[in-house]
């Protein structure tokens, strides 16, 4: 991967919601200063690139469209992390952070990807506006909170529940209104759905057969997830069952 020969966007444009903030005159200012060289990766394993020794001037990589996972295994266990539009990475930290305990890091693209990075003069020419900067911080803010409560779903017994609050926690980060529900475009396998929320797959299978029958949930040919219905209703639901 090489950003060398990559698409320059003007990223107020492809991420309208780093204009929050800004006046119509600065936006207009901003459009022309605010961009950044991209690339384009297909689904599949994905391997980032590694920085030069002694090279800080990358900031990180932002994920203008797309999803990607990260798992970590570590001692034996393994746990996956969803990324996305908006979301900031600095893979090449995978590689420099030392701990007592070594993880192995890879990269998949679920869902065809584009990435900005933000480098240092990337970082020189957002100066002016403090908003953008700020919008970015607020990313990295988001994308702990998002972890706290992929946490918090991992805690409950019932797999039911946990698939159930995990298909609405990807709506409010991915999701589009659908004409029967919200549609989350994340191609997710009962593999992967287990390895997400801590399951073996044919419970996986299982529960995700259940949930279909109530007319919880419900999947297109392309592989599309389409959750129905209220999530409150549907964890109380679940709940009492």
């Amino acid at each position: 991967m090489t950003f060398r020969d990559g698409t320059v966007v003007r990223l107020l444009d492809v991420r309208p919601d780093l204009r929050q903030g800004l006046d119509a005159q600065d936006v207009a200012a901003a459009r022309l200063h605010v961009v950044a060289r991209t690339v384009d990766l297909r689904p599949g394993q994905w391997t980032p690139p590694t920085l030069p020794s002694g090279r800080g001037d990358h900031l990180a990589l932002l994920v203008v469209d797309g999803i990607l996972s990260r798992t970590v295994t570590l001692a034996g266990r393994t746990a996956i992390e969803l990324l996305g539009d908006e979301d900031l990475l600095r893979p090449w930290d995978d590689q420099a952070e030392a701990t007592s305990v070594s993880a192995d890091v890879t990269w998949t693209v679920l869902r065809a990807t584009r990435l900005a990075l933000l480098d240092e003069s990337f970082a020189a020419r957002i100066a002016p506006w403090p908003s953008i900067s700020a919008a970015l911080l607020a990313r990295t803010v988001w994308q702990s909170r998002w972890l706290a409560r992929h946490l918090a779903i991992l805690d409950h017994p019932r797999l039911d529940v946990r698939l159930v609050l995990l298909f609405w926690e990807l709506a409010d980060r991915w999701g589009t209104v659908a004409l029967d529900g919200v549609s989350v475009p994340v191609p997710l396998t009962h593999h992967t759905l287990g390895r997400i929320i801590r399951a073996q797959r044919p419970s996986v299978t299982a529960a995700l057969r259940q949930l279909r029958e109530r007319g919880f949930l419900s999947r297109e040919p392309d592989g599309t997830w389409v959750i129905h219905g209220d999530p409150s209703e549907q964890i109380g639901v679940l709940a009492a069952a």
